[in-house]
């Protein structure tokens, strides 16, 4: 469901649908918003806690779960599947298969998933 409402906030704003790291930086920017709002607003003062209240951020993203290892400080992600396929004369991207999330750095999702 988040997935299918950012991808019609996204054209509705800009005319065109979300490329392949459009998910990448909302979620981002969600991440450093919720920071940010648990140590309300003052970064200059309170460093260790943004970095601590970003370990813990937790929300249903456009990719799904979102969360941050808090051993590793990475971002926690599904793999997935995808062709560019023409659909009503667009191309477009098709997702295929999501491998879920196997809790280590994204760094090393493509050797988890053989396809280094």
């Amino acid at each position: 469901p988040e997935n299918k409402k950012f991808i019609q906030a996204y054209q509705q704003k800009y005319g065109i649908g979300p490329g392949l790291s459009s998910a990448d930086g909302y979620e981002s920017a969600i991440a450093i918003r919720k920071a940010l709002e648990a140590i309300k607003g003052d970064i200059e003062n309170k460093k260790p806690e943004f970095f601590d209240a970003l370990a813990q951020v937790k929300f249903a993203g456009p990719r799904g779960a979102f969360e941050i290892d808090p051993k590793y400080h990475s971002y926690v992600a599904s793999g997935f599947m995808f062709q560019v396929q023409k659909v009503d004369g667009k191309n477009q991207v098709v997702w295929l298969k999501e491998y879920p999330s196997p809790k280590i750095p994204i760094s090393n999702v493509a050797r988890a998933l053989g396809i280094e």
